[in-house]
Formats: C-alpha cells, sequence, structure tokens
C-alpha cells in the first residue's frame, strides 16, 4: 500500500511513494484541473455549450451542456463508469467509445437528464471533456496534460498514456485512464490549494442517496457537495478512484496545506479504510471523521 501525507505542501512521511498506479476516478480531478487551465488561457469556456467548441464529433441534443457541468457531473449525461479494456483485447478510439460503436462495451454518451438540474455521475462526460480538450489544443490528452498539469507541477512519474500489461486499458484517459504515483497526485494536491480555488467552489448538492453514503459505515465523512472535479466537505476536497487492479484516494484541506494519498492493488478493503482513518486520527484532523 503507498501512503503519502502532506503538510504545508510538503510530503512529510511517505512508504512506496514513487510506485505507479492506475488512478481510475482520480483522473476526472486531474483531467478537470487541466481543462481549467485552458479556461485561464481563453482556448475553453466555462459556460459555452460544448458542441460550439467540439471539433471531431457532437454531442446529440447537447444544448444547455456546458464544461462546467460536465466537470460538476451536473450535464445529465449518461454512463457512470468505464470497466476498462483486457489485455489482448480491441481497444476502441474515443469517438467510437462516444458513439458507443464496437469495439466499445459501453452504451452512446448522450443527454439522459436535463442538464443543470441535479447531480448525476457520469464518466461518459467526461469522456466528452478529453474529447474538448483535444479538439482546442489539437493533441492527445497525454501530451496536452504533460504541458499544462504534469510538466508545471513537477509530476514527473505521471501520463495519461496507456500502458500494455496485466491490467485493463482506458481510452476514456479523462475518466479513468491516469497513471501516476503517490508522491505525483501528492504535489497535485498542494497545487490545488495553492491556486485550484475554482476547483473548490461547490457547483451542486450531492443527492441523499449514493456510493459515497457507504463512507460514514468506515469512519469517514461522506462529502456533501461537488465543485469542478472533486468531492467537496466541511473544508476538505477529494475523489476516491477505482480500476480493475487499484483502488486509491486523495484528501486535500482547502487550507492549511494538508492532505493525504493513498493506493493499493486490488479493490477498497476495510484495511484500505482503516490505514486512511488511522492518519486522520494519527495527525488530529478535524473534519474528515463520520
Amino acid at each position: 500500500m503507498n501512503l503519502t501525507v502532506v503538510d504545508e505542501f510538503e510530503v512529510v512521511r511517505a512508504e512506496g511513494p514513487n510506485e505507479p498506479f492506475q488512478a481510475g476516478s482520480v483522473s476526472k480531478s486531474v483531467a478537470a484541473y487541466a481543462a481549467l487551465r485552458l479556461v485561464d488561457s481563453g482556448a475553453l469556456d466555462l459556460d459555452q455549450d460544448v458542441n460550439e467548441q467540439l471539433v471531431s464529433w457532437q454531442l446529440p441534443e447537447g444544448d444547455r451542456v456546458t464544461l462546467r457541468r460536465l466537470l460538476s457531473h451536473t450535464a445529465g449525461l449518461g454512463v457512470p463508469f468505464f470497466p476498462g479494456y483486457e489485455p489482448g483485447t480491441d481497444v476502441p478510439t474515443l469517438v467510437q467509445v462516444l458513439d458507443g460503436a464496437p469495439p466499445a462495451v459501453t452504451d452512446p454518451v448522450c443527454v439522459e437528464h436535463p442538464p443543470g438540474e441535479g447531480f448525476r455521475y457520469s464518466g461518459g462526460g467526461y469522456a466528452l471533456v478529453q474529447l474538448l480538450i483535444e479538439d482546442v489544443t489539437g493533441r492527445s490528452l497525454a501530451e496536452a496534460a504533460r504541458t499544462l498539469v504534469f510538466g508545471p507541477l513537477g509530476m514527473s512519474r505521471s501520463t495519461f498514456e496507456q500502458r500494455d500489461g496485466a491490467w485493463h486499458r482506458y481510452p476514456e484517459q479523462a475518466a479513468a485512464g491516469l497513471w501516476t504515483t503517490a508522491a505525483d497526485l501528492a504535489r497535485f494536491v498542494g497545487a490545488v490549494q495553492r491556486e485550484g480555488a475554482a476547483m473548490c467552489e461547490p457547483q451542486v448538492e450531492l443527492p441523499a442517496e449514493g456510493e459515497w453514503r457507504t463512507l460514514a459505515d468506515l469512519g469517514l465523512r461522506p462529502p456533501e457537495r461537488f465543485g469542478l472535479g472533486l468531492f467537496l466537505s466541511d473544508g476538505w476536497f477529494g475523489h476516491f478512484g477505482n480500476t480493475y487492479d487499484f483502488f486509491s484516494a486523495l484528501y486535500g484541506s482547502e487550507e492549511g496545506g494538508r492532505g493525504l494519498v493513498l493506493a493499493t492493488r486490488g479493490g477498497a478493503t476495510p484495511e484500505f479504510f482503516a490505514d486512511l482513518v488511522g492518519v486522520v486520527d494519527e495527525r488530529g484532523w478535524s473534519g474528515l471523521r463520520a
């Protein structure tokens, strides 16, 4: 298990901090950061219909679907999660994923609920964010993120490029395809704390029911709102990530520079959450415990 704790933007405790792992849905937070860098430069607009910014594909009935709504899971799009593709199987292009066309194994990405009317977790929405980044930059997400995120933040062991091996591959890189390390994600947590205030601005209240509510049974306070790429609760931001091979979590405080990154092979075991809660209790951090 890889654990990195940050305090005042410095790594103060690390166990296996440089071992690579697939970050799963934590990828969404990093992709959101990249998209917001493009907003800062004027290349993207948070509140413009995405079909007006897309080049290589159009979202059917995409009126009122904006980057802000995609990043906050309020665009009403479907396809909550992507399973990835096993070794030896064909991997679809991103457009094939969006169309739900073979060899894609998921449904087409489309508007299933009125945009702007509540939180509906959508990996499909982040697949569209990926295409948006690629269309406006003219580069793959891996290349764009290297310039926008990994290089500036010193995340030298992070990439959206997919690796061959005994794990699943994710053409939906922004949704689930990040390869990184605990130490690199600790740098990301620090960057959000220093300059990512927009990501921590609440965009929507979370529904009364959802997978995040099970955190209370594991000793952690469930999030209450969602920002731009991050779950939010009582002065903390965070995200969990799950792939076929790895499970991970990141947390950061909105003030005070506290945070942690935890990753392990396999799934969300009780031991994983016991270690996470142990760090919180050991350091006396308020706001995270149930």
